[in-house]
């Protein structure tokens, strides 16, 4: 299926979302927890994202091992759904 997504099973879930979408960020994917393949991703793409994401899980994974995911944001959680913000 060319949309692939995922979740994170943890009472942090939103917090971990809001850290791999920064941390992809860092390494250059504006990325969240689905990706949408196209006829337009190369296998460098797709090799690049890999990569990324690899990095990207290891360091939530020690995060989370040391309970440290929402001090390694450098900005608040991000807002889920549709809600007023004011």
């Amino acid at each position: 299926a060319p949309l692939a997504r995922f979740a994170f099973d943890s009472p942090d879930h939103q917090a971990l979302r809001t850290l791999f979408t920064q941390e992809m960020l860092h390494r250059g994917f504006l990325a969240t927890d689905a990706f949408n393949a196209t006829y337009a991703h190369t296998d460098t793409h797709v090799d690049e994202y890999l990569a990324a994401t690899g990095e990207t899980f290891a360091l939530l994974a020690d995060a989370v091992r040391k309970d440290r995911v929402e001090a390694l944001l450098k900005g608040p959680v991000a807002h889920s759904g549709f809600r007023r913000l004011t």
